[in-house]
C-alpha cells in the first residue's frame, strides 16, 4: 500500500500536459505563467522526495544503514481534531487564489 502511495507523485507528471493546456486556454498569460511554473516545482518536488523516499527504504535493508534507524524517533504531532479541519481550510484557501487568479475577482 505504501509503494502506491509513493507511485503517485511519479505518476502525477504524466497527467500534468492536458491540464496544462487548459490552463493556457482559460487563465490570463501572466496567471497561467505563475501557475505552471509553481505546478512544475511543487511536481519536481514531489517526484524528488518520492524517489528519496525509496532510496532511504533501499537503504535501510543495508545492515550499516539499518543501525542509523534507531536514532530516529517519532515527532509529536497535533492531535487530528486540529490538523483535519486546518488542512480542510488551506486546500479552500489555496482553491479560491487559484480560480481568482484565473478568472479575476
Amino acid at each position: 500500500m505504501t509503494t502506491m502511495l509513493l507511485l503517485i507523485p511519479l505518476l502525477l507528471p504524466c497527467a500534468s500536459p492536458p491540464l496544462a493546456r487548459r490552463i493556457l486556454d482559460q487563465c490570463s498569460p501572466v496567471a497561467a505563467l505563475w501557475t505552471l511554473t509553481v505546478s512544475a516545482l511543487l511536481l519536481a518536488a514531489g517526484t524528488v522526495a518520492a524517489l528519496g523516499t525509496f532510496a532511504v527504504t533501499g537503504m535501510l535493508k543495508i545492515p550499516a544503514f539499518a543501525a542509523l534507524g534507531e536514532l530516529v524517533h517519532p515527532l509529536r504531532t497535533p492531535s487530528e481534531r486540529l490538523v483535519l479541519p486546518v488542512a480542510a481550510l488551506a486546500t479552500g484557501a489555496q482553491n479560491q487564489g487559484t480560480v481568482t487568479a484565473c478568472y479575476g475577482a
